[in-house]
């Protein structure tokens, strides 16, 4: 085995291993002809075939990679290291990181390992993109994303060597988001508009109930009706979430999603706003405990 197979080995075993799916697509395009070809294939049958396609990427194909079925599993894809460290911060730690071209990243995030329709897996993927100001068209409940340890055959990437750079694996703990649940659960509500979006929800309570996270958005909406004042409702319905034992980082990550219009009512100092709501909320909790 050369070395650059090696390498190739244990780029992509350590991804798969990050990604942790029964069963994978494999997409091959080539750069010239523009063909495309799809595979499924176990991680056993994948590492089998690690040959196979490192001669089609040196022959000038593109070797790609996708859950084969929704498995809370999203892609965030083209952002830089910052946002990656911001999504960290956020509590939506990636489960893998992967260096497409240099200083450009793809991030595998595992929201969850419970059972998610496709349609509240890509309102979780959009809300993503959005925030992190990712590929809004690679937000989908399935999109492939490169495969480490091959190279980016685009012709923009080539080096003045006349070589094309390899994808890199940069970072493959495989642990799910601290936040994903909260996320497809603000997802479901934020971004599904039409009546649909209460069957959507629901599918997901009956994988796993979050009562307390529902709740915040229906305690939010009677506050608000009740006193036309949002900034109220904000701090009413994290009260709420708090009392009933939500993590302060879940109920802000929800108030940051689902409060209507929060940029624009509070532009410039969103993340100010979301502390002091929280922190006066945890202090009334503890003044009635």
């Amino acid at each position: 085995m050369t070395p650059h197979l090696k390498h190739t080995r244990q780029a992509v075993e350590r991804q798969l291993s990050a990604m942790q799916c029964p069963v994978y697509r494999i997409g091959r395009k080539n750069e010239v002809s523009g063909q495309v070809r799809h595979q499924t294939m176990t991680s056993e049958a994948l590492m089998a075939a690690i040959s196979t396609l490192a001669r089609a990427n040196a022959q000038g194909e593109h070797v790609w990679i996708m859950p084969h079925s929704p498995e809370g599993l999203v892609l965030v894809d083209d952002v830089k290291r910052k946002t990656i460290e911001r999504m960290k911060r956020d509590g939506l730690a990636p489960c893998c990181v992967i260096e497409t071209s240099p200083r450009n990243f793809q991030a595998w995030v595992r929201l969850t390992y419970q059972p998610v329709t496709p349609a509240l897996l890509k309102a979780a993927a959009r809300l993503l993109a959005t925030r992190y100001e990712g590929d809004l068209a690679s937000a989908a409940s399935s999109h492939y994303g490169r495969l480490a340890g091959f190279t980016n055959r685009k012709e923009k990437h080539r080096q003045a060597s006349g070589l094309y750079p390899y994808v890199l694996c940069r970072e493959a703990t495989g642990n799910r988001a601290r936040l994903g649940e909260t996320l497809i659960f603000a997802a479901g509500e934020a971004e599904v508009k039409q009546p649909a979006r209460q069957k959507m929800v629901s599918a997901y309570y009956e994988a796993a109930p979050l009562e307390a996270q529902k709740r915040f958005y229906q305690v939010w909406t009677r506050g608000y009706r009740r006193t036309r004042d949002a900034s109220r409702a904000d701090f009413t319905a994290s009260l709420d979430a708090l009392r009933l034992g939500l993590p302060p980082d879940a109920v802000q990550l929800l108030l940051r999603t689902l409060s209507p219009d929060l940029d624009e009512r509070k532009r410039g100092h969103v993340e100010d706003y979301l502390q002091r709501t929280i922190v006066a909320a945890k202090e009334a909790c503890i003044s009635v405990s």
